[in-house]
């Protein structure tokens, strides 16, 4: 992930838009409800998914607040409901 924020930093168009990053030291999953539209409840059921990890949840919520989000995760997957709940808010 450094190695991609350093080659982004590097670009002339995105010079100084980064303006944070933080790296999260691995630990046990933390999940949490999160209000959804009742079709997307649906979809994500389909899929196994019945609760949301903290860290996409906040996500959610950084984006209904209106605020620009980027969501990396080693796994895209993982990163997936985050993603489809705030584009569809």
């Amino acid at each position: 992930m450094d190695e991609f924020v350093d080659w982004i930093r590097n670009r002339e168009y995105y010079r100084d838009q980064i303006q944070f990053q933080r790296t999260i030291s691995a630990r046990r999953p933390e999940t949490r409800p999160c209000e959804m539209e009742p079709a997307l409840t649906a979809q994500l059921a389909d899929r196994g998914i019945d609760q949301l990890y903290a860290h996409q949840i906040n996500a959610i919520e950084a984006v209904r607040d209106g605020r620009n989000v980027v969501l990396a995760t080693p796994k895209a997957s993982v990163s997936e409901p985050a993603t489809t709940t705030s584009l569809s808010y």
